[in-house]
């Protein structure tokens, strides 16, 4: 059988341990984190931030009853037939807002302002009015379509379409 003295630390000893404890832990507080880690923590911050601006301005837009835009860039839905079977209904488009001096060219897919109404079709010919001002015929591409009754100007267009995925 042991002794009780044997079973127990006196109260030095258990100040000497907890002095080591407290110096180790105050040596692993003094190194400096790695160059890897603070550029991964930097980008990770910079990331979150540009997120939060994007969804904000996305936010903002739609509060404001427009289409976001990301960097010269929309999203729509296709929600009619008339350019089938290029873009079938329920297509996602993403088009590109015109550059500066850019305009579309014959065979272009264009969204633009109609009235109350965002339309997307195809360009099928250029006019030149005689006031001199550059107009847009479009046509859906449904076999059945014919050409558009009225003329598209350039600062109705909202963009090209760049890329398309049916479901």
């Amino acid at each position: 059988m042991r002794e009780s003295k044997e079973l127990y630390t006196s109260r030095e000893e258990v100040e000497q341990l907890l002095q080591k404890t407290l110096e180790s832990s105050q040596k692993s507080k003094k190194k400096k984190p790695s160059v890897w880690r603070v550029i991964r923590r930097t980008f990770y911050v910079l990331l979150v931030a540009v997120l939060l601006f994007t969804l904000g301005n996305i936010w903002l837009t739609r509060l404001n009853g427009g289409t976001p835009n990301l960097f010269g860039y929309q999203i729509y839905v296709v929600e009619s037939g008339s350019m089938d079977p290029t873009l079938p209904i329920g297509s996602t488009i993403l088009v590109r807002a015109l550059r500066n001096g850019a305009t579309p060219k014959v065979g272009d897919v264009i969204t633009y302002n109609h009235e109350t109404a965002v339309v997307t079709h195809r360009v099928t010919e250029i006019v030149t009015g005689e006031d001199g001002v550059v107009r847009y015929q479009t046509k859906g591409d449904n076999p059945e379509n014919s050409p558009d009754p009225w003329l598209v100007e350039l600062d109705a267009i909202r963009g090209v379409m760049v890329w398309h995925f049916a479901w």
